[in-house]
């Protein structure tokens, strides 16, 4: 995580966590919301269209599609 990241975050009341973990990125995604009993997950869009795992979806699209918790979609420019 950048330190500029790490700072705007420390002064909000918004809880985050950072951990890294190995595997399907939707999978893992949906199951650390769940570890920790995430109201939302919120996931960064690349400007870029990723496809993992020989997907042909983006990850930030497949997790919409995927999670069982809302999901907020950040654009490249916000």
């Amino acid at each position: 995580m950048s330190p500029g990241l790490r700072s705007r975050l420390a002064g909000t009341d918004v809880r985050w966590r950072f951990e890294v973990r190995r595997g399907d990125p939707i999978t893992e995604l949906a199951r650390a919301a769940t570890d920790h009993d995430a109201s939302w997950v919120a996931i960064g869009r690349s400007a870029r269209r990723r496809f993992p795992c020989g997907s042909r979806t983006p990850v930030s699209e497949r997790l919409v599609h995927e999670c069982d918790r809302p999901v907020l979609v950040v654009p490249p420019d916000a």
